[in-house]
């Protein structure tokens, strides 16, 4: 199985090549201080990030042998089958209800943190852990982690910067998929995401992915092309037709979401800033267009009014000619 979703080297290498021009532009234009305050921005980034991981090594359990050993092997057997050399430290924390999990770098060595919300909601169902383990590995397997600073600041384009970030989502599913013994692991995985812990066990997977086929909306095509993540209808049907060997085709977006999507930067972690900028970006493109419209009414009123004030000017001054006419006629058959 290509655990590499189609179109993600095409974004990268689009992006690399864009990247790669905008340094070069960039440090000629500032005499090479662009490099400086590069270097600055990561160290700054560094710093921030050694608060999360401190806070991950310190609040957080630790997975090993001794500590949820059923659980460490499943991630062990996960890394094995992926062929991943260097077993990443895994760690559990509390999240507070919130389904998710995620990986992480810091000074070269690899993380991996599920949310003990999501242990919960698969204690009935413990193979498909294999399916977030996958997908967090593959973002290391894929090496997703440093290949983000690779393509700054190309990476923060409209459409495209969001597409890489989604096309990575995509392979990672595939790595999770690759990880689960059966479909339904996976699919349940994903099920409980989208439901809950309890909704996701009676969850119609097969009509979850059909909903895919009414994402070609002007409102769920612009969210989408904005965000990190696609839609998990999108997800379910995308991993259940490479599991069958089916080619997925998803409907095209709304053309107008394409526009306007155009106009909004690529920021914040999993597309979140994003959509709080949609509206911000709607409304700046919308006030030109309100006063635009309300000036071209205007004249068209003006005109209309223009047009029957001469209309009604011609039409007396017909009148008047005609009433003239007939006094004349009278006068003369006097």
């Amino acid at each position: 199985m290509n655990l590499t979703y189609k179109y993600e080297n095409k974004l990268f290498k689009i992006l690399f090549v864009i990247s790669i021009i905008s340094w070069l532009l960039l440090t000629s234009l500032t005499f090479g201080l662009a490099l400086l305050y590069a270097g600055i921005v990561l160290a700054i980034a560094l710093v921030a990030h050694s608060g999360f991981i401190s806070h991950i090594k310190g609040n957080g359990i630790k997975v090993s042998d001794q500590q949820s050993p059923e659980l460490y092997q499943t991630f062990k057997d996960c890394c094995e089958k992926l062929e991943i050399q260097s077993i990443p430290e895994l760690y559990i924390i509390n999240s507070d209800g919130i389904l998710n999990a995620l990986a992480t770098r810091f000074l070269k060595r690899h993380y991996v943190i599920i949310y003990g919300s999501i242990v919960d909601a698969l204690s009935d169902n413990p193979e498909a852990m294999r399916f977030y383990l996958g997908h967090e590995l593959g973002h290391i397997k894929q090496k997703h982690l440093s290949l983000r600073r690779i393509v700054w600041p190309a990476i923060i384009l409209p459409i495209i910067g969001p597409a890489y970030r989604r096309a990575q989502e995509y392979s990672c599913d595939l790595h999770g998929l690759y990880c689960c013994n059966t479909l339904e692991d996976a699919s349940f995985a994903l099920n409980v995401i989208a439901a809950g812990p309890t909704a996701s066990k009676t969850v119609n997977t097969i009509a979850f992915g059909n909903q895919s086929k009414t994402t070609d909306g002007f409102w769920l095509s612009l969210y989408e092309l904005v965000g990190h993540y696609p839609w998990l209808c999108k997800r379910i049907q995308h991993i259940t037709d490479v599991y069958n060997g089916e080619q997925t085709i998803f409907p095209k977006r709304h053309k107008l979401a394409k526009v306007i999507a155009a106009f909004i930067p690529n920021f914040g972690t999993g597309g979140q800033i994003n959509f709080a900028v949609v509206p911000v970006i709607l409304l700046i493109l919308l006030t030109p267009l309100f006063f635009i419209s309300k000036v071209i009414i205007s004249k068209y009123e003006a005109s209309r009014a223009q047009y029957e004030f001469e209309y009604q000017e011609r039409r007396n001054q017909y009148m008047n000619n005609s009433i003239y006419q007939d006094s004349i006629n009278e006068d003369v058959n006097y």
